[in-house]
């Protein structure tokens, strides 16, 4: 019998976290169902609803369709989607999503289509438009990978071991182009990230990949990041052993860090690398940090969530890590690890039935109404003869930001109504004392960044409000800061629409 083995332990701070969930069943299709595909992000996903896409075989071929979840995340309903119905042999799904402020969420979906296509298809809102090619004959390839940035789409595969790029913006995608010349033909599994940098600073594609020693069947993990002057020259990040199957963590852009599996110590195990993007490229501050346990490790891929400290006077915002990846013990069962954090562990353990579980992915999470992050780990377990798609969610508090009384006799209110749409009334008051005193009150969302800023001004001591507005921003969870001199107070607030 092959198990799920859970792991669970919190990072950096105490992070708040329940049991994970009994394994459910995912994909209820009486065809073997296989390969999910969770989104990539520049955010997380949303409120509520979560989704995949995943193949569903068939005797003359196979389709990619689309899962979701219920409103409340909490369990899979049935298809939502069926992306392509015809005799032709569509697998290997990646798949991405863009959740801006004034739009609504956008989806993409690559996939390989028999043996040398590259396919894909479009949901601007809530419907998906028809399968279009993006890749045949010289630029067709396998393996796609996808990702997304503020309003872009960016994407890679491989062609007779060359490595081929595209972007989509303006609702079109560019014509795919080559990154490795015409006798670099050692390049495959590659995978793509918008990583911010450079000056000014933006997002820019970075790609690694695996790369072939010549004098050897093992390879490499190599990667290039496009700067003003183009593709950086390909360069090594990790050379001794095999290694294999790199992967860039979800959620974060603010730095370069991803996984790879590589046998360096004698047996596969996962390690970690953390860079950051400068004019020039990435500057690596690791580039071989053990993450795995005892045991044969492989196919590993990771996640950020975002947690807030309930510091009154300096609430300051960190990640927690969640990882998924499979374990071969000593004697030669799989399991499939999923994590939080690094240190203690706990290990809880889940399987689809008494068949093989395999090839787990984990999710980039959504919010629920309660204050906590909700994400999954969904994988193939193979029950009754057929493969199905099996899952179990685990909900992280992502912080409690409380003021924590007065302080000085300084208050920063929580808004009302919260949760709100559009708008709401933001209160706070400045001590008899004080003077005219600066005053600073903006609003961020949950990865730090600057949404708008409400005052600006010194204010008179005594009691005041302000109106915000949310018209135009996405659902979701924000925090507003108010700055009086070296007072400093954050509180959340909830937009739902």
């Amino acid at each position: 019998m092959k198990t799920l083995l859970i792991l669970l332990f919190p990072f950096l701070a105490h992070a708040q976290y329940e049991y994970w969930s009994p394994a459910t069943p995912v994909s209820f299709d009486s065809s073997d169902v296989t390969n999910p595909a969770l989104p990539d992000s520049r955010f997380w996903g949303g409120w509520g609803e979560e989704w995949l896409a995943c193949t569903r075989q068939r005797q003359d071929g196979s389709d990619i369709i689309v899962l979701q979840t219920d409103s409340a995340g909490a369990r899979w309903i049935t298809k939502a989607g069926q992306i392509t119905n015809d005799t032709t042999s569509d697998d290997h799904a990646t798949v991405a999503h863009i959740a801006v402020y004034n739009r609504p969420l956008r989806r993409m979906i690559l996939w390989q289509r028999g043996r040398n296509e590259i396919y894909y298809a479009y949901s601007p809102d809530s419907s998906w438009l028809p399968p279009t090619p993006l890749g045949a004959g010289t630029f067709g390839g396998r393996t796609p990978c996808v990702t997304a940035a503020d309003t872009t789409f960016a994407a890679v595969w491989e062609n007779g071991g060359r490595l081929v790029f595209s972007e989509f913006k303006s609702n079109a995608w560019s014509p795919p182009a080559f990154i490795s010349g015409p006798d670099d033909t050692v390049n495959f599994a590659p995978q793509v990230k918008y990583i911010d940098g450079g000056n000014p600073y933006r997002p820019r594609p970075m790609l690694v990949w695996e790369r072939r020693k010549r004098a050897s069947r093992e390879r490499s993990i190599t990667f290039s990041v496009r700067v003003d002057t183009g593709w950086t020259v390909p360069d090594t990040l990790v050379a001794a052993g095999n290694n294999r199957n790199p992967r860039f963590v979800k959620l974060l852009t603010y730095a370069c860090m991803l996984s790879y599996e590589s046998n360096r110590e004698g047996h596969s195990q996962i390690y970690g690398a953390m860079g950051y993007n400068n004019t020039s490229g990435i500057s690596w501050s690791s580039r071989a940090t053990p993450l795995s346990l005892t045991g044969e490790n492989t196919n590993a891929s990771f996640m950020l969530i975002p947690i807030i400290t309930n510091s009154p006077n300096s609430p300051t915002l960190f990640y927690v890590t969640g990882g998924t990846w499979r374990r071969t013990n000593a004697s030669g069962q799989d399991s499939i690890v999923v994590s939080l954090g690094n240190s203690p562990y706990y290990y809880e353990q889940r399987s689809g039935g008494a068949g093989e579980d395999i090839n787990p992915v984990i999710s980039g999470g959504v919010l629920t109404g309660d204050w906590r992050w909700r994400f999954w780990s969904v994988w193939e377990s193979y029950v009754a003869g057929r493969w199905r798609l099996f899952g179990s969610w685990v909900k992280v508090s992502i912080g409690d930001v409380k003021e924590g009384g007065v302080v000085n006799a300084f208050q920063l209110e929580q808004n009302y109504p919260n949760p709100f749409n559009p708008t709401t009334t933001i209160r706070f008051t400045i001590p008899v004392g004080t003077g005219h005193a600066p005053s600073l009150l903006k609003v961020y969302d949950v990865l730090g960044r600057e949404v708008t800023t409400l005052v600006n001004e010194a204010k008179e001591p005594g009691d005041h409000q302000i109106t915000f507005n949310a018209e135009g921003l996405s659902s979701g969870v924000y925090l507003y800061k108010l700055q009086v001199g070296n007072f400093v107070a954050v509180r959340k607030l909830i937009v739902l629409r």
